[in-house]
């Protein structure tokens, strides 16, 4: 049994605890191990997204993790955009465990839980120079995108979450079709560049 910091964290009905808290107030030295045992596996066809290499967990701004009897079952992020220091990106490199990957509709409670935490975090430490926070996702319809996005603004702190019409740029590599992504945001519009989903469409596939 570990000990975890507690100044962002809430116990889910199924048992669950979620935790938020900044790389630089706790040694995650553990959680790096838990993360390569439990997300670096051979099952895992995302594994090199959480290598070290891609994985940067010293430049986030949040790490939120989701324990069930010393397992981790879910994890995320918080990050700086490469485009714009003003813009967070929430619920980044978001893994579920498989065994709770069940269908719960377009927000599950665990990824309500976690992006209210990081919101938190946010305003409480960075909020003099959060411009914008987002989360993106590849690929998923613009139905379930705006399913997502209505459930957000019911379940969270904040309700000016707006779907933008158009996919976005968010990593900078506009030939990878998996950097264009649909993105819901809170506060300033992000400068991102964008693309019709028709055009996205003929892009070749990156992996």
């Amino acid at each position: 049994m570990f000990s975890i910091p507690a100044e962002f964290c809430n116990i889910l009905p199924d048992g669950r605890g979620v935790y938020t808290f900044h790389p630089m107030s706790w040694d995650i030295g553990w959680l790096k191990i838990l993360i390569d045992s439990h997300i670096c596996t051979d099952e895992n066809k995302r594994k090199e997204n959480y290598l070290p290499g891609r994985l940067n967990l010293d430049e986030a701004l949040a790490i939120s993790i989701v324990i069930k009897d010393d397992e981790l079952t879910a994890f995320a992020t918080a990050i700086h955009s490469p485009f714009d220091f003003h813009y967070v990106r929430v619920v980044n490199r978001y893994w579920i465990a498989p065994e709770w990957r069940q269908s719960v509709g377009a927000l599950r409670p665990s990824t309500a839980e976690i992006l209210e935490q990081q919101l938190h975090l946010l305003e409480k430490y960075h909020n003099n120079w959060v411009k914008t926070v987002f989360v993106s996702r590849e690929a998923p319809t613009k139905r379930y995108m705006t399913q997502m996005c209505e459930r957000m603004n019911e379940n969270s702190s904040r309700n000016d979450w707006v779907l933008n019409d158009e996919l976005m740029l968010v990593a900078p590599n506009p030939d990878a079709k998996s950097c264009w992504q649909h993105v819901i945001y809170s506060g300033e519009k992000p400068a991102f560049e964008t693309i019709s989903e028709e055009q996205w469409k003929t892009l070749a596939l990156d992996r």
